[in-house]
């Protein structure tokens, strides 16, 4: 398994230190805005994947030989909407657990893409490029990143927070695991 993008840098509100672009996330409030669980500046609810920061464009890859089962390309790659993803990929993968013996699917989700370079059904072998860093949806006023999620479902229903989500280090391990550059 791979990790989506080359380097993992978790986004975080002492960013302006390195990175000209401003951000809306409050170092007292959100230190370590990005990552997984934790409540941000930007609202009350805990954080469902992890920002990576990337430069626009960058290659988003496969993390798991997978199955394209949503696709959303109908944003501009810096375009607007608020409480949106903006474009985005969600592949499903099965997980080993060699623990339990047992075996179960899994969702990658990759939000606020500047491109999507795959459809629904497309079989995706692991590392492959699905899609490039942008800023669409709620992210088109803050720095390039990846959001990025691993699910239990698909789509999980509106207001479930981390009901359906597991830490992306849970499945990927912390290794390239960052928070500064």
């Amino acid at each position: 398994m791979r990790y989506p993008l080359d380097h993992v840098e978790i986004r975080t509100a002492l960013h302006e230190q390195f990175f000209e672009e401003p951000d809306r996330l409050n170092i007292v409030a959100s230190p370590v805005g990005g990552a997984y669980g934790k409540v941000r500046s930007s609202g009350s609810k805990p954080h469902q994947g992890w920002d990576m920061y990337a430069p626009v464009y960058t290659p988003a890859y496969a993390i798991a030989t997978s199955l394209v089962v949503s696709v959303c390309a109908s944003f501009g790659p810096e375009q607007y909407k608020k409480n949106s993803f903006g474009n985005f990929v969600c592949l499903m993968f099965g997980q080993e657990d060699p623990k339990r013996r047992t075996s179960s699917q899994l969702f990658a989700f990759y939000g606020h893409l500047a491109s999507v370079e795959v459809a629904v059904g497309d079989c995706c072998p692991e590392g492959s490029v699905i899609g490039t860093v942008g800023r669409s949806g709620n992210a088109s006023r803050s720095p390039s990143h990846l959001h990025f999620e691993i699910r239990t479902v698909a789509i999980p229903p509106a207001h479930s927070g981390l009901k359906y989500r597991i830490d992306p280090g849970e499945v990927l391990g912390y290794e390239a695991y960052s928070c500064r550059p």
